[in-house]
C-alpha cells in the first residue's frame, strides 16, 4: 500500500473522528434543548389540568352547598320558588359562567328554571318548562346515589329539542334532594356551566407560543384554536381527533400534528375531570421549528451550520495534507506545511471544546418538599387541622405564577439584571391573579401573594411586615428558602444543612418570623433528615 493511500485512509479516519465528535456534541445540545422545551410544555399542561380540576371541584362544591340549603328543600316541598329565585339570581349575576339553574321533580319535569339572557337571569314561566326525563343526563342523574353530585359530559346545550344558537358547550352538575326527616326523594338541583368561557380563560393563561386542545370521548374537540373544528360529533362535521395525530417518539416525547406537545388524561375513575376527555398542549408550528418538530438525527445535523463548518474544516485539513504530500518536496516546505497543519488543528480542537461545553442543571422535587416542610411546621405551630391541611395542599402552588415567566429568565445561570428581576417579581402578582380568578382558596392566595414578603417589610409585592403577613405565607417563605439553600441551582451550589441553618437564623427578625425560626430550630432533626444530602459537582 502506497504512502498516498495510507494518507488518504488517515484523512478519512480524521474526518470521521472530527465529524463523529461534532455530531455527538450537536445531537447532545439538540436533545437537551428539546428536553427542556418538552419539560416546559409538560409543566404548563399539568398546570392547566390542575386548574381545570380545581375549577370543577369548585363547581361541585358550589352546587352541593346550594343543594343542601333548607330553602331549596322547602321550595321543592312546597312549590313556592320565590326565595330560591332570588338566591339563584344573585349567584348567576356574580358567576357569569352559570348560565342555567334548574329544579326538577323526581319524574324529570322542570319545576323551576333560571336562564342567562344577555347577562340577566330570567325566570321562565311554567309554560316554558320542559320534560327532561328522556334526556341522557337526567337518566344518569336518576341512577346516581342520593348525596352524590352528578357531573355530565361537556356537550352543546339543547332546548326544545334543538341545539341552542350560538353554540354554547355546557357542563351540568346536579344533585338529588331528599326530605331530611322522611328521606323522601323530592327532586334535583342542576347548574349549567358555560365551558366556553372557562376554556377561553384557560387559553389566555398560556404563552403565545403554546396552544391547547381538549378532546372528549367522542373524539370531538371541545377546545381548538380553530372554532370550525369544535363539536363535530354533534354538528355532523368531519374534523375529529384521530390517534395518529399524536406521536410518541424517543425520550418520552409527545408530538401533536408534528409539534412538540404534552398529553394528559382528564378522566380518572376516582374523580372525572371533564368526563372522558384528554388535554393536549402543543407548541405553535412556527415556534422554534428546528426544536419543536420531529426531525431525524441526520436532519438535525444537516440543518446545523456548525456541522457543515466542521466538515469543511476537516476536509480542508485533509486537502491541505494531500497537497503538501504531492507538491512540497523539501524540508522547509514540509516544516511550513506542518506549521500550517498544526495551526488549523489547534483551531479545530478549540472548536470541539466549545461544542462540548453544554452542561444542564438537574432539579429535584422542590415543590413537594416545600409542601411537606410546610405541613411539618404548621402542625407544630399549633394551627387548626383544616388550616394545616390547606397549607400542605396549596404550598406547592407558591410559584404557580412562573407559568408566565419566560424560560430564559427562569433558567438563567447567572444573576438577573434589573429588568429581568422586575419581570421575575411579576410572578407573584401573576400567580395571585390566577388563583383569584378561579377563587381556589384564600389560603392559596395568601401563600402565593405573601411568600416573598419579609418580616421587616422589605419584601415584595406589598411591602407588608410582621403579623400583617398571613401565617401560611410566613411558613412557606421560610421553608421555601431552606429548600433552595439546600438544593443546587443554576446560580449556586447546594449548601450544607449547617450553613443553611446559619443563614435562616441570621435572617430571623429580618426576612422571617422569629417565632417560626425558633420552631425551625426545634424541628432541626426533622428538617435535617427529610432533605437529601446536597451533591456537588467534581472539578
Amino acid at each position: 500500500m502506497s504512502r498516498l493511500s495510507l494518507y488518504l485512509i488517515a484523512s478519512a479516519l480524521f474526518i470521521g473522528v472530527v465529524m463523529g465528535l461534532t455530531s455527538m456534541s450537536l445531537l447532545s445540545q439538540h436533545n437537551a434543548a428539546v428536553n427542556q422545551l418538552s419539560s416546559s410544555v409538560a409543566k404548563r399542561a399539568a398546570a392547566v389540568a390542575a386548574l381545570i380540576k380545581h375549577t370543577e371541584t369548585q363547581h361541585r362544591q358550589e352546587l352541593e352547598y346550594f343543594a343542601e340549603l333548607s330553602m331549596v328543600l322547602k321550595a321543592l316541598d312546597s312549590g313556592n320558588y320565590e326565595v330560591v329565585a332570588e338566591l339563584l339570581s344573585k349567584l348567576m349575576q356574580s358567576k357569569p359562567t352559570v348560565v342555567q339553574t334548574r329544579l326538577f321533580n323526581p319524574e324529570g319535569q322542570e319545576v323551576f328554571k333560571l336562564v342567562n339572557r344577555a347577562g340577566v337571569p330570567v325566570r321562565l314561566s311554567n309554560i316554558e318548562l320542559q320534560d327532561k326525563s328522556q334526556r341522557y343526563y337526567f337518566k344518569q342523574l336518576s341512577s346516581t346515589a342520593i348525596g352524590n353530585s352528578y357531573l355530565s359530559p361537556v356537550d352543546l346545550n339543547v332546548d326544545y329539542g334543538v341545539i341552542e344558537r350560538p353554540y354554547r358547550p355546557v357542563m351540568r352538575i346536579a344533585q338529588k334532594i331528599r326530605h331530611l326527616d322522611s328521606g323522601q326523594y323530592l327532586g334535583s338541583l342542576m347548574f349549567n356551566y358555560d365551558v366556553k368561557q372557562e376554556l377561553r380563560q384557560l387559553a389566555s393563561l398560556l404563552p403565545e407560543q403554546l396552544r391547547f386542545y381538549i378532546v372528549d370521548e367522542r373524539q370531538q374537540f371541545l377546545a381548538h384554536p380553530n372554532s370550525a373544528s369544535l363539536y363535530c360529533a354533534e354538528l355532523s362535521c368531519d374534523d375529529l381527533f384521530i390517534e395518529s395525530q399524536v406521536q410518541r417518539l424517543a425520550h418520552q416525547r409527545v408530538y401533536f400534528d408534528d409539534s412538540l406537545a404534552a398529553e394528559i388524561n382528564l378522566d380518572s375513575p376516582v374523580q372525572p375531570v371533564m368526563m372522558g376527555a384528554q388535554l393536549i398542549v402543543a407548541y405553535q408550528h412556527n415556534y422554534l421549528p428546528h426544536l419543536t418538530q420531529p426531525i431525524s438525527n441526520f436532519g438535525v445535523l444537516t440543518r446545523s451550520y456548525q456541522w457543515w463548518v466542521a466538515l469543511l474544516v476537516a476536509s480542508l485539513v485533509c486537502l491541505v495534507g494531500c497537497y503538501s504530500y504531492q507538491h512540497l518536496q523539501n524540508r522547509i516546505e514540509e516544516r511550513l506545511q506542518k506549521a500550517k497543519m498544526h495551526k488549523v488543528l489547534e483551531g479545530v480542537t478549540e472548536m470541539l471544546e466549545r461544542l462540548h461545553e453544554n452542561d444542564d442543571a438537574v432539579t429535584g422535587s422542590h415543590v413537594q418538599r416545600v409542601a411537606d416542610y410546610s405541613r411539618l411546621m404548621a402542625e407544630h405551630v399549633g394551627l387548626d387541622k383544616q388550616l394545616v391541611e390547606d397549607i400542605h395542599q396549596f404550598a406547592s402552588l407558591h410559584d404557580i405564577g412562573k407559568i408566565s415567566t419566560p424560560d430564559a429568565i427562569l433558567g438563567k445561570p447567572g444573576k438577573l439584571d434589573a429588568q429581568e428581576w422586575e419581570v421575575m417579581k411579576q410572578h407573584v402578582d401573576n400567580g395571585y391573579q390566577l388563583l383569584r380568578e378561579f377563587e381556589l382558596s384564600p389560603v392559596a392566595e395568601n401563600i402565593v401573594r405573601g411568600h416573598h414578603e419579609r418580616w421587616d417589610g422589605q419584601g415584595y409585592p406589598q411591602n407588608i411586615a410582621g403579623e400583617e403577613i398571613p401565617i401560611e405565607a410566613r411558613i412557606v417563605s421560610l421553608v421555601d428558602c431552606f429548600d433552595a439553600l439546600m438544593s443546587e441551582r443554576p446560580y449556586k451550589p447546594a449548601f450544607s444543612f449547617e450553613k443553611s441553618k446559619e443563614i435562616i437564623n441570621d435572617l430571623s427578625g429580618k426576612a422571617f418570623d422569629p417565632y417560626l425560626v425558633k420552631m425551625f430550630n426545634f424541628l432541626e432533626a426533622d428538617f435535617r433528615n427529610s432533605h437529601p444530602s446536597p451533591k456537588t459537582k467534581s472539578g
